[in-house]
């Protein structure tokens, strides 16, 4: 025994390289064999910030909604952003900053300590308040135990106007108070909200959806309230339409017949497709795009829809879909001597052209998490128009 053990400590670093390249290229030879199609690869130029999105102090929860992104037009936008400081997560020293999508350069936007809540775009007014960074600041208002919020003017090219407080409005997402009911997804002002069609009664999984704009006749979907996921953020503005879900149906049963079972009743599909809510409450399906598991991918991650194909975010990638043809435009695959970064949110320019993206390589708070521009427009891929949606799905 004293003798192997021997044996095994004469063994050397290049004689181990050597074995490991082995079975990597063993493994990549059975994986070709099994992957049907080979993605194309087509990186764009990515345009950084020098900016990185708040994670909160929880490192066992990665909330991207506090990614949160207002497009004052398709060149400028407001973001949320972390201060430059060390422990800047647990400190939650945020702050909103104005950003140049074609060159990455950014500026504060508003007062130190102060932060953008909510923008209402229609109207081009937003709450703001203290950071919880800056306690000097009397963020409680005397009325009552709630921040002390303030209201501004904000037009196109980032300039910044205090204004009386606007009364119609709440202060948590700059929409008119009282138009929304409890459990309902609320859309951009004049563009109404979306409810349980069984409003007030006991909810199941089987509700329907319900599209209601004020002053005109509510509209059942047809489609079940627990497969919405989304909201005003996921507004495109370049084709007036809300993208309903923007995620993987994966791993819900909600949205997954394979984990639903008779729950999910007589639903024509396995998987939810993806949806677009016209303003005149009309719903166009996108299949879900089963063609990406010929390139053996195992989900989309998210899902968007823009003006250059479907955007899916499997894994450490962006890719776009077109027709059958899938091209990595952002990303490195996950290696053993490489841990790449993973997109974590993303908001879309009001043409569709921009790509706001918040990645990382881990959720823990001292992680740097980056916020970058992609300009998917410069691709070569197909205008939306020419996408045939009947391939994306057998």
């Amino acid at each position: 025994m004293k003798k192997m053990l021997g044996r095994q400590r004469e063994i050397s670093l290049p004689h181990l390289i050597v074995v490991f390249t082995y079975i990597f290229s063993i493994c990549t030879i059975c994986q070709a064999e099994e992957t049907k199609r080979i993605f194309n690869e087509n990186p764009l130029p990515v345009i950084e910030t020098d900016l990185q999105f708040m994670s909160g102090p929880n490192q066992m929860v990665a909330a991207s909604w506090e990614f949160r992104v207002h497009w004052l037009s398709n060149r400028l936008f407001m973001v949320m952003a972390a201060q430059d400081i060390p422990d800047v997560n647990i400190l939650q020293a945020e702050r909103t900053m104005l950003v140049d999508a074609e060159t990455g350069e950014s500026r504060q936007l508003l007062d130190p300590g102060w932060v953008l809540w909510c923008f209402n775009p229609l109207r081009g007014v937003g709450a703001i308040r203290p950071s919880p960074f800056k306690p000097e600041l009397p963020f409680k208002s005397p009325e009552q135990n709630d921040w002390q919020y303030k209201w501004v003017r904000i037009d196109s090219a980032g300039t910044v106007t205090k204004i009386p407080d606007v009364a119609d409005l709440g202060t948590h997402e700059c929409l008119p108070r009282g138009l929304y009911p409890k459990n309902s997804w609320a859309l951009h002002e004049g563009h109404g909200y979306i409810q349980r069609a069984a409003l007030g009664l006991q909810h199941t999984l089987g509700d329907k959806a319900t599209y209601v704009v004020p002053n005109k006749p509510a509209i059942e979907l047809n489609i079940h309230f627990s497969e919405i996921k989304g909201g005003w953020r996921q507004y495109l503005e370049y084709a007036r339409k809300y993208q309903l879900n923007y995620y993987d149906p994966h791993g819900t049963s909600m949205t997954d017949k394979r984990l639903a079972g008779n729950s999910w009743g007589n639903r024509p599909y396995a998987l939810t497709p993806f949806r677009l809510l016209s303003l005149d409450g009309s719903i166009e399906e996108i299949p879900y795009p089963e063609i990406i598991y010929e390139y053996g991918l195992k989900g989309v991650g998210y899902f968007l829809f823009t003006p250059v194909g479907l955007l899916i975010t499997p894994n450490t990638s962006i890719m776009l879909l077109n027709d059958e043809r899938l091209t990595r435009i952002w990303g490195k695959p996950t290696s053993w001597f490489h841990t790449p970064e993973s997109v974590f949110a993303m908001q879309l320019s009001p043409d569709g052209c921009k790509l706001v993206f918040g990645r990382a390589a881990n959720w823990k708070v001292g992680t740097r998490k980056p916020i970058a521009i992609l300009n998917l427009c410069q691709s070569d891929t197909k205008p939306v128009r020419e996408i045939s949606l009947s391939k994306l799905s057998h």
